[in-house]
């Protein structure tokens, strides 16, 4: 099952599907978070990706190095009993990086697993270009493709949309 919790786009508030205000940029131009997030802080960057599991988790990607007050490196997630988290992985390293720039531009949530796409080479220090997954019991894996890392090609290579059906992603 794919939840999406809001369409992003260009307009001040950012809206669930249901139509409440999931977040919103105030006057002054800062990015102000629904009242479900506990008087929370976001995050210090720019979100370009949100999904949401059915186990209420709330994951966020984009260009940003914290979430509340958590480091978390172009993704992190909202868990439901409160707190900002981060992808860890279990060397330490968490989100995605490894190039100027890295961002995360596109989620996709299926079960346990989260899909994450965009800007990167490394996915919690492993190698992994542009699109990689993520779970709570194993981490970060890079998706096949690209000699099994992922996507690549010429110019800046950046995975935009990631689509799910059964058990196959489309990139």
């Amino acid at each position: 099952m794919v939840c999406l919790l809001a369409v992003l786009c260009s307009w001040s508030q950012r809206q669930a599907l249901d139509g409440s205000v999931v977040a919103q940029t105030t006057s002054c131009g800062n990015f102000a978070w629904d009242a479900r997030f506990n008087g929370e802080q976001g995050v210090n960057g720019i979100v370009l990706a949100i999904a949401q599991a059915p186990t209420g988790e709330v994951f966020v990607g984009g260009r940003f190095t914290r979430a509340g007050n958590v480091n978390a490196n172009n993704i992190a997630y909202w868990h439901p009993t409160g707190g900002w988290r981060a992808f860890e992985q279990g060397n330490g390293q968490n989100g995605v990086g490894g190039v100027a720039f890295a961002e995360v531009t596109a989620l996709a949530v299926s079960g346990e697993t989260v899909y994450v796409g965009g800007r990167f080479t490394q996915a919690g220090g492993l190698p992994a270009n542009n699109v990689a997954s993520w779970t709570y019991r194993n981490g970060w894996q890079a998706l096949a493709g690209n000699g099994g890392n992922g996507v690549g090609g010429t110019g800046a290579p950046q995975v935009y949309a990631l689509a799910l059906d059964k058990e196959d992603v489309y990139v």
